[in-house]
């Protein structure tokens, strides 16, 4: 409604200004004519008064008199003038023409006014003035005027009332059709209805190419995605058979390991059986040899095991109650034979702090107190090997820590940060193998599930110090 006034108002202003310049030139109109009918009436009576005085003052001036104004000199003087005349002599007679009659649609008779020596002598005198010009009085224009404003004005707000409906209608099927182009352009509308209607049909045709656009590019997006999707899916596959390939092998090593510890066993068992014969010299050092290689090739098995099954999240801890001192009594026996092969002597001792029990998984605490014992004694040529054990406290609880000490070659520090976790086959470690990397990654695993830590402390030619700790539960 408001944009149709507005399109309403212009018009409506021009058509009130149209009829305002009507009415004020139509009034300024009848007043030019009035002053063209006063000057012409005051010009006609003029010459009338002067005709009649120049006849009168010749005629009395011969002694004529009355006979001067017969009724053929009447009709002579109205012809002369062009206008009917009335002159009243002093007998009170009236000479009178009809030259004219009512051939006029108006006559007004003036009384023209002679001068002071006729008109005391009683001569009078009226002259008929015909308006030649269609003359109409300042107040009958000013009715025709008004007349024509309302008769305006109204017609006006009719046009104004049928533009209304018309726009308001325009509108009505433009709002219908604003999602339909063909229908917009089918309208049969007018005016600025006809051009936003066009405008409105181009925007909607542009909107609905758009539309197709975007459609056409979500069904490809919707390609892209099922393709991602599947590839995601894909990739979950092969990352689960990854995550699974682990398992598999470690399920593999697993039985294997119970294949080749079981022959193991048996071997190493045959082999304390003929140590205990009564062998010569010669056949119990060959004995020895294969003792020590039986243990050690025992021992690369069992760290390859759990390497694999510590990587595949595996392993599982078996915590039950043992003592301390026996476990360290057994390890020494067991490595003893190593020692003395290289003439190295074996010390141990234990804090008077440490309790003599505790619960925890007792293999493989000995088995990592036997990886470190065992690559002390492979790196040390002389001196002695010790095994140390004490008790801590850190943060309000109570560790057992197990520390194995050579008088060895020592370790560079550079050489000492990736000492527990890497298996590169260029080391700064001039002496490392395959098998010593393996002892010690498996050696800090083991210690960090059961809640420890392990370190190492060393100097080049002084020998080293490693250490590990182990949680401490109390037996029940």
């Amino acid at each position: 409604m408001k944009s149709g006034f507005k399109l309403l108002f212009i018009p409506s202003v021009i058509l009130l200004g149209f009829n305002l310049f009507i009415y004020w030139g139509l009034s300024n109109l009848s007043a030019e004519l009035q002053l063209q009918r006063l000057d012409s009436m005051k010009t006609f009576t003029g010459q009338v008064q002067t005709a009649f005085e120049n006849i009168l003052q010749v005629r009395l001036s011969n002694g004529l008199g009355d006979e001067a104004f017969s009724q053929e000199n009447i009709q002579q003087i109205a012809r002369s003038l062009n206008a009917d005349i009335q002159f009243f002599e002093p007998s009170g007679e009236r000479k009178s023409t009809e030259l004219f009659g009512n051939s006029h649609s108006k006559v007004l008779w003036i009384n023209i006014p002679l001068s002071a020596q006729f008109s005391q002598k009683g001569y009078g005198l009226r002259a008929a003035y015909s308006e030649l010009l269609p003359m109409i009085d300042p107040e009958t224009w000013t009715l025709y005027g008004t007349i024509v404003f309302l008769i305006g004005s109204i017609l006006l707000l009719f046009w104004l009332s049928f533009l209304n409906r018309q726009q308001n209608k325009s509108w009505k099927e433009i709002s219908s059709s604003i999602n339909e182009p063909r229908k917009l352009r089918s309208l049969n509308t007018s005016g600025m209805a006809t051009n936003i209607a066009t405008i409105f049909a181009e925007k909607a045709e542009q909107n609905e190419s758009k539309y197709q656009d975007l459609r056409l590019e979500l069904e490809d997006n919707k390609k892209q995605l099922l393709q991602a999707k599947r590839s995601i899916q894909s990739i979950k596959n092969e990352h689960n058979k990854l995550l699974q390939a682990p398992r598999l092998k470690s399920g593999f090593l697993s039985r294997m390991g119970d294949e080749i510890t079981v022959p193991m066993k048996s071997v190493s068992n045959m082999l304390k059986l003929l140590s205990e014969f009564n062998l010569a010299h010669e056949p119990k050092e060959i004995l020895g040899i294969a003792i020590r290689s039986q243990q050690q090739l025992s021992s690369n098995i069992q760290n390859i095991l759990d390497f694999s099954k510590l990587d595949a999240g595996l392993l599982k801890l078996l915590p039950a109650e043992f003592e301390i001192d026996v476990l360290i009594q057994e390890l020494i026996r067991e490595l003893t034979p190593h020692a003395e092969s290289k003439q190295l002597k074996i010390e141990w001792s234990l804090n008077d702090r440490v309790p003599m029990s505790c619960v925890g998984d007792r293999q493989r605490i000995y088995q990592i107190l036997f990886n470190l014992a065992a690559n002390a004694i492979r790196f040390t040529k002389e001196g002695q090997i010790g095994i140390y054990v004490d008790s801590l406290y850190d943060r309000g609880k109570q560790y057992i820590r197990y520390t194995v000490k050579d008088t060895g070659i020592g370790l560079p520090k550079e050489a000492i940060e990736t000492l527990f976790d890497s298996l590169e086959p260029h080391t700064k470690l001039t002496n490392s193998s395959f098998a010593g990397r393996i002892k010690l990654i498996v050696s800090r695993q083991l210690t960090e599930l059961m809640g420890g830590k392990i370190g190492v402390s060393s100097e080049v030619g002084e020998g080293s110090r490693f250490w590990f700790t182990v949680l401490y539960k109390a037996p029940n």
